[in-house]
C-alpha cells in the first residue's frame, strides 16, 4: 500500500502478506488513521509502516511480523540528487506488538531525515515481543533515532513500552554519518523515554551520542529524559 500525498483517510482491519518491500508506506499524508492491521512479512527490506513526511497520523491496535523495521518515520528521500525533505508532526502510534527480524528496528526514526522538522511525535503503549539480529551489526534497537540529516528532530515521547528481548541493541539516540540518506549537522532534543522494560533476553547495549562516527565535534543533542527504566529486573536510578 502507497499513500502519496492523501488527505482525510482511514485504513482499517486488512492483513498485508509482504515481499521484499515497504509494506505501508504513507508520503507527505495528512489525516490519516490506520488500525486494525496485520502485517506478515519475512524478505529482505520488507518495513511493516513507513511515514514519510506528513501530520496528524494516527496508527493503532497494530501486529506486525516482518524482517525490517516495524514502524519508521523518516522525513526525506534522495531524487536526482538531491534531498527532498517533508516535515513530519503530530504522530501517533499506539497500542502495537511488534516482532522484528534481523535486518530492522523496532520503533524508529531514520535514517533519512534531510530538510525538514520532525517533531510531536508519540510511540505508546507498544509489545515488542523479539528483536532479532544477524552477524553484520548495523545500530538495530528497540527504540531508536538516528538523524543522518540536517532535521530538527523534538518532543518525541515513548511510553510504556516493554520489550521482552533483544538480540542486537537497546536504545540508540545517536547521530550517523550515511552520506547516502543525508547531509548531517541535524539536532535532537527534548526526547523522552517513560516506562520502558527489557524483560528477559541478554544485556544488550545502549547508546545516546553527540557525535556522528568518525567526527570530533558535537552536534546538538539535549534534553533526553528516561523516568522508570527497568532492565532485566533491575529498577535503573542514575547514568553509573
Amino acid at each position: 500500500i502507497n499513500l502519496d500525498r492523501c488527505e482525510d483517510l482511514e485504513v482499517n482491519g486488512i492483513t498485508l502478506i509482504g515481499k521484499n518491500n515497504w509494506n505501508f508506506r504513507m508520503n507527505a499524508c495528512r489525516g490519516v488513521v490506520v488500525e486494525n492491521l496485520k502485517i506478515l512479512a519475512d524478505e529482505i527490506w520488507s518495513d511493516g509502516i513507513d511515514i514519510v513526511g506528513g501530520e496528524n497520523v494516527l496508527v493503532r491496535h497494530i501486529f506486525i511480523k516482518n524482517e525490517d523495521d516495524c514502524v519508521c518515520i523518516k522525513s526525506s528521500f534522495a531524487r536526482g540528487g538531491n534531498f527532498q525533505g517533508f516535515d513530519v508532526r503530530n504522530i501517533l502510534v499506539e497500542d502495537c506488538v511488534f516482532w522484528n527480524g534481523p535486518r530492522g528496528n523496532s520503533m524508529e526514526i531514520g535514517y533519512e531525515t534531510n530538510n525538514s522538522t520532525v517533531e510531536k511525535v508519540m510511540f505508546r503503549n507498544v509489545d515488542v515481543i523479539h528483536r532479532e539480529t544477524q552477524e553484520n551489526k548495523f545500530n538495530r534497537c528497540i527504540i531508536s533515532i538516528h538523524n543522518s540529516g540536517n532535521a530538527v528532530i523534538r518532543d518525541i515521547v515513548y511510553e510504556n513500552i516493554y520489550a521482552e528481548s533483544t538480540d542486537e541493541n537497546f536504545v540508540q539516540i545517536a547521530h550517523m554519518y550515511q552520506p547516502d540518506w543525508g547531509e548531517g549537522r541535524g539536532s535532537m532534543e527534548n526526547i523522552t523515554i517513560r516506562n520502558l522494560m527489557l524483560a528477559g533476553g541478554s544485556l544488550r547495549a545502549s547508546k545516546i551520542s553527540s557525535f556522528a562516527p568518525g567526527e570530533t565535534k558535537p552536534r546538538v543533542t539535549r534534553n533526553i529524559t528516561f523516568e522508570n527504566l527497568v532492565i532485566l529486573g533491575d529498577a535503573i536510578r542514575s547514568h553509573e
